[in-house]
């Protein structure tokens, strides 16, 4: 029982650091931003988390997202997710990935309306996206028949993804996702 004991501690221990890592990188990815003027929305989300009995899948989060807004672009929101693990059933990936997302609403005179699961970049990659096609931006021609709610004023959706284990500093950081994700705000 010691041995098992210690198996499952090493691995709670490990995963915290995992997520200690996660935290260092949405740091670096908010400082990068913040050089162009792209602030955090709020704080990072945790998304496929719950404290159900009956869901323990979801005790530990897999995704964590972090929305970017420009006073400049008031009609933009970039986005980037840390996707650490499958989320759903119909979602699966081979490997960790760093994703990113460009929304717009066509018509700048109003605020952009979607604050909950629209605007989370894993879902537009997850759901649109070829998973052969990490690396490459896509664009969603008509995201209205992708998402199922209201859409009517949702523009141009661009998504990408890069391997999570691709980065490992901040000038990684920088070269293959913040330049990247940038370069769709224009």
């Amino acid at each position: 029982m010691t041995s098992e004991k210690s198996v499952i501690q090493d691995s709670i221990r490990q995963v915290k650091k995992i997520y200690e890592q996660v935290s260092v990188l949405i740091k670096t990815a908010d400082d990068l931003m913040g050089e162009h003027g792209w602030e955090p929305e709020k704080p990072a989300v945790i998304f496929g988390s719950s404290a159900a009995v009956y869901a323990p899948r979801q005790w530990l989060p897999s995704v964590l997202t972090r929305k970017y807004r420009h006073k400049e672009s008031i009609n933009t929101v970039l986005s980037m997710g840390v996707l650490l693990d499958d989320v759903l059933d119909d979602m699966r990936i081979e490997e960790p990935l760093i994703i990113a997302t460009r929304l717009s609403v066509k018509d700048t005179s109003e605020d952009f309306p979607y604050t909950n699961d629209n605007d989370d970049p894993y879902w537009w990659f997850m759901k649109s996206a070829n998973l052969e096609a990490v690396g490459e931006v896509v664009e969603i021609d008509k995201p209205q028949d992708v998402y199922e709610k209201e859409t009517r004023s949702l523009g141009r959706v661009l998504t990408f993804a890069v391997p999570l284990l691709e980065i490992e500093s901040s000038d990684e950081l920088r070269d293959k996702f913040v330049v990247k994700l940038l370069a769709l705000s224009e």
